[in-house]
C-alpha cells in the first residue's frame, strides 16, 4: 500500500508542472482573445468618432467607461486578464454606467493599459487620433500592465518608458511573457530575459524588445522615432 501511495505521489509531482503550464497557456490564449475583441471595440469607437481616441480624463470620463457607455463594449470581461490575481473583480456586466460614474472607480482601472502616446499632453510624442500613426503594425495600442512596481493589479494606462507605475508587465509563463495589441489589430506575445520587474526593465531598455519613447525604433511612438 505504501508503495502505491509513493508511486502516486511521484506521478503527481511529475504531472503538476505540466498541468500548471497548460493552465497558464490557456489563460494566455484567453488573454489574447480579450485583446483582439477589445481591438474590435476600439475600431468601432474610432469609426464613430472620426478616428479620435476616447479622451480619458476626469472631466469627460476614463476610456473603459467611455467605451462601455458608447455601447461598443458589450461585456466588461474584456477588460480583465484571466492571469491577474484579484480578491474580487472590479467589474460586472450589471454595473451601472452613466456619464457621472465613468469619471470614478472602477472605470479608472483595467488589466489592459492603453498606450499613453494616445493621451495628448502626456509626452512629446502624444497624439489623440489614429490618423497620425505611421506604423500601425508596430505601434502598441493596448498591453498588459501593472499599476505600480508594488501593486501587480492592472491599470488603464501604460507609460512608454520604465517607471514606478503604469508599466508593461509579464503575466504569463512564470512572468516571462506578455500579450499586446497593435494599432492595426494584430496581437503579439513578447518574451524576454528575466521575469517580473526585471523583465519590464529589459524590454524598455534601448535595444530591448520594445524600447521607450525616447529611443529609436521603439514600439510606442507613432513613427517609431525617439522624442
Amino acid at each position: 500500500m505504501l508503495i502505491v501511495i509513493a508511486i502516486i505521489a511521484i506521478l503527481a509531482s511529475l504531472l503538476l508542472p505540466a498541468l500548471n503550464k497548460a493552465r497558464d497557456r490557456a489563460k494566455s490564449i484567453q488573454c489574447v482573445s480579450n485583446l483582439k475583441q477589445l481591438g474590435l471595440v476600439m475600431i468601432n469607437y474610432l469609426g464613430s468618432n472620426n478616428e479620435y481616441y476616447p479622451p480619458d480624463t476626469s472631466k469627460y470620463g476614463y476610456w473603459p467607461g467611455i467605451l462601455r457607455l458608447s455601447s461598443e463594449l458589450t461585456t466588461v470581461k474584456l477588460l480583465l486578464c484571466p492571469s491577474n490575481h484579484r480578491k474580487s473583480e472590479p467589474y460586472t456586466d450589471s454595473l451601472q454606467v452613466t456619464t457621472a460614474s465613468i469619471k470614478s472607480y472602477p472605470w479608472t482601472t483595467a488589466d489592459y493599459g492603453i498606450n499613453c502616446s494616445f493621451k495628448p499632453g502626456y509626452f512629446p510624442c502624444s497624439i489623440n487620433t489614429q490618423k497620425k500613426v505611421k506604423r500601425p503594425s508596430q505601434m502598441i495600442q493596448f498591453c498588459e500592465n501593472v499599476s505600480s512596481t508594488t501593486n501587480t493589479t492592472g491599470a488603464r494606462l501604460v507609460y512608454p518608458y520604465y517607471s514606478t507605475s503604469y508599466i508593461i508587465y509579464p503575466k504569463h509563463l512564470s512572468e516571462t511573457s506578455t500579450n499586446m495589441l497593435l494599432v492595426d489589430g494584430h496581437t503579439e506575445s513578447i518574451r524576454s530575459q528575466g521575469h517580473g520587474l526585471n523583465w519590464s526593465i529589459k524590454v524598455y531598455a534601448a535595444g530591448g524588445e520594445l524600447g521607450s519613447y525616447n529611443t529609436q525604433n521603439n514600439r510606442w511612438t507613432p513613427d517609431g522615432k525617439a522624442y
